[in-house]
């Protein structure tokens, strides 16, 4: 094992353990679990950077928090008035962070509210849990700040380099006939990975930073080459031009890292252009690069006139647009079918279940029946089978280990460290089942170190588990079942409404009415659900010749709107597209052909190499979108 990931390892754990000793001294033994929920919603939230809304955010996190503290403590009080408030916190938390197109991460809240409505505290005691919350909400933000405050600027401008390395090498293995599958899926990775990056740092969830739009756009312009490249007729390109291609992406990565000024990169490119100015329809992959490699100039000019102090400005001048507005409340709004209201209500409805049966039965350790349905139960249905499995081996294995452990080593000192081990050990641990061994060893030893002894614990968790298991299957079996197939219609369906979108928003464009915060938005998304489509797919066992030419049709409206909006045409070339574009929004059929014989024809005609760049943009959205 690489000796940095020990150290690294180490340190983490060695800060946890500090972190909640300390916590726990401050805010007392009755509040130790909300540090540790308040630790790991620290460190799960820097994958997300909130940095640009600092104070927003930390005044949504320490709201949410007091009003779990407040309704566990109501909840407490009355085991009927629990079934309602337990609902609806339960309820608020997993809609609230459960995401169509990102990663959930409900886990730490909602832990938090089933660690605090299990231990019930006295009204004396509710002023320094309030604060223990507060507090835990406002430290999620000081590390946000601390840590991803300029996470764009270091990794973004990384994964830009990266990328353009890897496409300089995917042209060598097209120059030396090679295969680049890992090559690719890096790629492809990395893409994935920074635009995520721009996704999660908008304002409003609609505006982008300034450096997040030129990041997009160069993105966008290494991604249509990493497409182009990809395709069969790459192959025939002629070797002199693959080498000028690679020499203006080894440019373009030496401005990037601002080695060089842009001008070395626009002197390579006007060399292409009066070398290949004869091009004409026919001519295919070399325009499309062409183009492409145009437009990635634009996007590095934008890179070195951006001024660190506009980084993380947000231009507000266009208002949030209906249709994203609408598009966003119908795919995330409160419908039966949706994956948001459909999770939220199952675990609503199962907490309310679990803890009014450990009320009922004053069961001491009844919250690992809760700790279960929330471990167990996740918003797609397809995923629950090998959780329970695991979870019940997992329980079993670790409950026999901690018994065989303890009759073993009867010291309290040894047994400690025993437990100490166990949590290191699982700081390298990343498969769910094997965690929740040392997991299960934990809690079962804790506990037996202050109360009754092993045996009869592991018995007692075994059992717990066992009845949070069934609640769980049986309310995500009958109640709001939201399946793989559930979801992939639904990105489908929003899929297709974002592609015709796009065309329309390219449509104002041409009259200088177009939005671009509204058009950048789209163009994430598509990434996204394409990304959630393909695991989709290959847990069901689909192909996915299905995404890739989207990915391709996707770049080429990118393009094409960006050109667009940086250049103007003449009258007659806007008729043109005009007339283009309307063919393809009506969808029909038998129109496509004609688009294509059409657009081939006038090409040769445009006596401007921009002009020609345009309509090639045009010929490429015929052959790649579905009619």
């Amino acid at each position: 094992m690489d000796k940095r990931i020990i150290l690294k390892n180490t340190i983490l754990f060695i800060v946890m353990i500090s972190f909640i000793v300390i916590f726990k001294s401050i805010f007392g033994e009755e509040n130790v679990l909300i540090g540790v929920t308040s630790l790991t919603a620290m460190l799960m939230f820097l994958g997300r950077d909130l940095s640009l809304s600092p104070l927003k955010y930390t005044l949504r996190f320490v709201g949410i928090n007091v009003t779990m503290g407040i309704g566990a403590f109501l909840a407490n009080q009355n085991m009927w008035l629990a079934i309602p408030i337990n609902f609806t916190i339960m309820f608020f938390l997993s809609y609230s962070f459960v995401y169509n197109l990102q990663k959930p991460i409900y886990l730490p809240f909602s832990l938090q509210y089933l660690f605090i409505v299990s231990t019930p505290i006295s009204i004396e005691q509710l002023p320094m849990r309030l604060l223990a919350l507060v507090t835990g909400g406002v430290l999620i933000m000081v590390l946000q700040v601390l840590l991803n405050k300029r996470k764009m600027t270091k990794a973004g401008g990384k994964l830009l380099e990266n990328l353009c390395e890897m496409l300089i090498q995917q042209i060598d293995c097209l120059l030396e006939d090679k295969k680049a599958e890992l090559l690719k899926q890096q790629i492809a990775a990395d893409l994935s990975t920074i635009r995520r990056m721009i996704y999660e740092k908008r304002e409003e969830d609609f505006y982008l930073t300034e450096q997040g739009s030129v990041q997009l756009n160069l993105s966008s312009a290494l991604e249509q080459l990493y497409l182009l490249l990809g395709k069969e007729e790459s192959k025939a390109l002629p070797q002199d031009f693959l080498n000028e291609v690679k020499h203006c992406l080894e440019v373009a990565k030496r401005v990037i890292k601002k080695e060089i000024e842009v001008g070395e990169y626009k002197k390579c490119l006007e060399y292409m252009l009066e070398v290949y100015q004869h091009l004409g329809a026919e001519a295919g992959m070399p325009l499309y690069m062409i183009k492409t490699l145009g437009f990635l100039e634009e996007s590095l000019l934008e890179l070195v006139n951006l001024k660190k102090e506009r980084y993380n400005l947000v231009g507000k001048i266009a208002h949030v647009s209906e249709y994203y507005q609408g598009v966003r409340t119908r795919h995330k709004g409160l419908k039966e079918h949706s994956l948001k209201f459909s999770y939220a209500m199952r675990m609503g409805v199962a907490i309310s279940i679990g803890a009014f049966i450990m009320d009922g039965l004053q069961l001491s350790e009844g919250r690992w029946i809760l700790f279960t349905i929330l471990s167990v139960m996740v918003p797609i249905y397809d995923m629950m089978g090998p959780k329970i499995k695991d979870r019940l081996f997992a329980t079993l294995v670790g409950a026999i280990s901690v018994v065989l452990l303890f009759s073993v080593f009867t010291q309290p000192i040894i047994r400690t460290v025993i437990l100490l081990l166990s949590g290191y050990i699982n700081s390298y641990i990343k498969k769910y089942r094997y965690s929740t061994i040392l997991v299960t060893l934990s809690a079962v030893g804790s506990a037996a170190l202050s109360s009754r002894g092993a045996e009869v614990l592991s018995i007692t968790r075994i059992f717990m588990v066992g009845v949070g298991v069934i609640i769980a299957w049986v309310i995500s079996r009958f109640l709001f079942t939201y399946k793989l197939e559930d979801e992939s219609r639904d990105l489908d369906c929003f899929y297709q409404l974002t592609l015709k979108e796009m065309l329309i928003e390219i449509e104002k464009v041409i009259e200088k009415k177009g939005d671009g915060q509204h058009f950048k938005n789209l163009f994430i998304r598509t990434t996204l659900i394409e990304e959630s489509l393909k695991q989709n797919k290959q847990l069901l066992n689909q192909g996915q010749q299905t995404i890739k030419p989207k990915r391709m049709l996707v770049n080429s409206l990118y393009e094409l709107y960006r050109w667009l909006e940086h250049h103007e045409m003449t009258v007659q070339d806007k008729k043109i597209l005009h007339k283009d574009l309307q063919m393809l929004l009506e969808g029909d059929k038998s129109k496509k052909y004609n688009i294509l014989e059409q657009v081939k024809k006038q090409i040769p005609l445009m006596e401007n190499m921009k002009d020609k760049l345009v309509l090639s943009s045009v010929l490429q959205i015929a052959y790649d979108i579905e009619l």
